[in-house]
């Protein structure tokens, strides 16, 4: 799920299915922070979340539940890497 700083959810485009690896999603030019939350089936997953690069995106607000991702203006990518309770599996 995303929330901008309202706590409006932000919809995805594609809508949400499990097979599908890549959205999209727009937000207003003044919004400049939203929130990830990624739900899963398997509790002992873990996420992290990589910019286009492949760098750790540092959680803009640490108090709050989800990952809080600052945006720049223009296009923004948001990686989200899961990884099996396994520690090998993982999909990004």
């Amino acid at each position: 799920m995303l929330e901008d700083a309202d706590d409006n959810t932000i919809a995805l485009t594609p809508t949400f299915d499990t097979e599908t690896t890549s959205y999209t999603a727009s937000v207003g030019y003044l919004i400049d922070e939203i929130t990830v939350t990624p739900t899963g089936t398997d509790s002992a997953a873990t996420f992290e979340y990589l910019d286009a690069g492949d760098n750790a995106i540092t959680d803009a607000d640490t108090m709050e539940v989800g990952q809080q991702v600052s945006l720049a203006v223009g296009g923004n990518t948001i990686k989200v890497k899961v990884t099996a309770e396994d520690d090998f599996a993982t999909e990004t």
